[in-house]
């Protein structure tokens, strides 16, 4: 990796954010809809019987969004990487 100046860096940090604008709003969006879903099964769990649908959907729920913001953390780390300077990878 050519060593730029920090504006170069942030300048690449932001085209490659726009870049993968689509991919950051789908993960926030899974996330959203399954913060949604886990209270939902959780009210199921607490307020009645536990049916297995309901705790079906507690660990699926959390699963995805343990996979949405794991990628976007991942995202983010390479960011950081590449205005430190460091090599990504």
């Amino acid at each position: 990796m050519s060593d730029g100046t920090i504006a170069e860096r942030l300048e690449a940090v932001r085209q490659l954010m726009q870049f993968f604008k689509a991919e950051r709003i789908a993960y926030l969006s899974a996330a959203i809809v399954s913060v949604g879903m886990i209270l939902y099964c959780a009210f199921q769990v607490l307020a009645k019987d536990p049916t297995p649908s309901a705790l079906v959907g507690l660990f699926g729920s959390g699963g995805m969004i343990s996979l949405g913001m794991g990628r976007l953390l991942t995202m983010w780390t390479q960011a950081m990487r590449l205005i430190a300077g460091q090599k990504l990878g």
